[in-house]
């Protein structure tokens, strides 16, 4: 190494642990538990879709069916994963009335119909 140098790993490629003018570099490992210059997260390991990714940066994860409605990825959560309830297995609203009532808008209501009279004849006690 020559005088100034805090490192010479034969390259004048930076990123490597040894930067282009032979100084050294902070290296950022993604996945060991501590959260480094350049990561958003760092849950201790590279598996995406846990709400921190491989590449260390935050997830949007969607728990669907665990009983709280996550305003970014879920219209309703009834607790459970199974469509026809109103909350379909993928937290979609399934009846457009309740989907009304939800985003407080207008439900339609249609009138009764008027009665009718009928004549009823009762038997002879």
């Amino acid at each position: 190494m020559r005088n100034g140098e805090q490192c010479d790993d034969g390259n004048n490629l930076s990123n490597d642990g040894c930067s282009s003018n032979c100084q050294l570099e902070e290296i950022t490992v993604c996945g060991n538990g501590e959260k480094e210059t350049g990561e958003n997260c760092d849950d201790g390991n590279t598996v995406s879709g846990d709400g921190c990714s491989a590449l260390c940066t935050i997830e949007i994860v969607n728990n669907c069916g665990d009983g709280k409605t996550d305003n970014l990825t879920e219209e309703c959560d009834d607790g459970n994963t199974l469509s026809g309830d109103g909350c379909s297995a993928t937290c979609k609203v399934e009846d457009d009335i309740i989907k009304r009532i939800i985003d407080k808008k207008p439900v339609a209501v249609r009138p009764l119909p008027e009665p009718i009279a009928l004549p009823v004849t009762l038997p002879d006690t």
